[in-house]
């Protein structure tokens, strides 16, 4: 169209040219009036490609918007179906001639809860009340609170989305979660001397929590959520298997603020504890340092324990493996 344009003008400069006589201000004119055409079909071309460059920018984010709100209507889409079976099977089983009872009230979650972020003051105050600080925990004492610990878990068990939530409230809900679900699991059988006599030694693969309608195992959390997806070594000293070898249950509960805080400290902590026998040029750690290897500066637990160690470990000082032990870790 430019071009066009171009060629037209020149046509009439010619013409004019014709006219007046005078060459050689119609060729400075013909000249000026190019230039500027240039210019004009230059700014064009850079509002376009920037205009395709917003496009693409906005394309991208209705993506995103797309892929949440997938996120959100699937689950509804379950909880639907299970809504109609619920009201099949109270049909058929209803008396003749009753009402139908209202299942919505009963059944179907209120759709705010997902926005919501969970509070942990109820675990923080059960931890504070029965666990000591060297991690030592009074199970009768959280027995006789079950009821309260078995509603904190089905509380974070209604969580079923956590759209919108940072990372460090994300890693403390699971966290706390793994914890409080294994100790539900100890007072649900208590007393008992190892929490290897449940499930013929493997309770770590009952099923014991189910957040939205995805059930969830002790390994599932740690194993299938919190390794591969937040990637952080320190974690294996938060996460606690209710056994004496384990790092301590810390006496309250992880928070999104306090996170970084509370995992350095639980590092440190058992890094330093009589679990482990650090010398300059030999140690002796726990088997987690064995079973988790990989985790720890890709195999390189000594440079990570240095980290957090009181002395400076050779790098290329003797490592061996504690044994575990797997007695209980009450008070």
């Amino acid at each position: 169209m430019y071009r066009f344009n171009l060629i037209l003008i020149i046509a009439i400069f010619l013409i004019s040219c014709n006219e007046s006589n005078s060459s050689e201000n119609v060729v400075e004119q013909v000249n000026e009036e190019k230039l500027r055409v240039n210019e004009q079909i230059e700014f064009e071309e850079i509002t376009v490609e920037e205009d395709l460059v917003q496009t693409e920018a906005l394309a991208d984010e209705v993506k995103v918007l797309s892929d949440e709100m997938e996120e959100e209507i699937e689950p509804t889409k379950n909880e639907k179906t299970a809504l109609d079976q619920v009201k099949k099977t109270s049909k058929d089983i209803a008396p003749l001639g009753a009402e139908e009872e209202t299942i919505e009230e009963v059944v179907a979650p209120k759709p705010e809860i997902v926005k919501l972020k969970p509070n942990h003051d109820k675990w923080n105050a059960l931890l504070q009340q029965h666990v000591s600080a060297a991690g030592k925990v009074n199970y009768t004492g959280m027995k006789s609170d079950f009821e309260v610990l078995t509603a904190y878990v089905k509380y974070l068990e209604s969580f079923a989305s956590q759209n919108g939530w940072t990372k460090n409230e994300r890693l403390a809900y699971w966290i706390n979660l793994y914890n409080a679900a294994t100790v539900r699991l100890i007072c649900e059988n208590y007393p008992l001397s190892s929490i290897t006599d449940l499930s013929g030694g493997k309770p770590w693969d009952q099923k014991v929590v189910q957040v939205g309608l995805k059930s969830y195992t002790l390994n599932d959390i740690e194993n299938k959520v919190i390794r591969p997806v937040f990637k952080d070594a320190r974690i294996h000293f938060a996460v606690n298997c209710a056994a004496i070898s384990c790092p301590k249950l810390m006496n309250s509960a992880f928070t999104a603020v306090s996170l970084n805080r509370q995992l350095e400290k639980q590092t440190a902590s058992f890094i330093n504890s009589a679990v482990n026998k650090l010398e300059v040029d030999n140690i002796e750690v726990s088997k987690i340092f064995d079973w988790y290897g990989s985790d720890f500066e890709n195999g390189n637990i000594v440079d990570f324990i240095n980290v957090y160690a009181n002395i400076s470990i050779q790098k290329n000082a003797k490592i061996s493996f504690n044994e575990y032990n797997w007695d209980l870790n009450e008070q």
